[in-house]
């Protein structure tokens, strides 16, 4: 998983706090933070490479290199990032 933030929006804090929660209860899941403000070459290269619009936040969840999930705003949460895990196809 991919999650591209930023640390000046009130609902990318909240999105933050569900991601931060799963990854707690979910060690075994990879999930990897982008902050949008401090990384904002990397942010859009992910955009650019994957061919997804950016958005912030967001949640890239990514299968064997392909896209299998995205979700943005307040479609983050962590039982969004259970449904995600528990269904190897999902799409948000």
């Amino acid at each position: 998983m991919l999650f591209k933030h930023s640390a000046t929006c009130a609902v990318s804090w909240a999105a933050h706090a569900h991601v931060k929660r799963f990854r707690e209860r979910n060690p075994d899941v990879p999930v990897y933070f982008v902050a949008v403000q401090k990384d904002r070459a990397t942010s859009q290269q992910i955009a650019q490479r994957l061919n997804i619009r950016h958005e912030s936040p967001q949640l890239i969840v990514l299968r064997r290199g392909v896209v299998a999930s995205v979700a943005s705003h307040g479609a983050i949460t962590e039982e969004m990032l259970g449904t995600i895990v528990s269904q190897p196809h999902s799409q948000v």
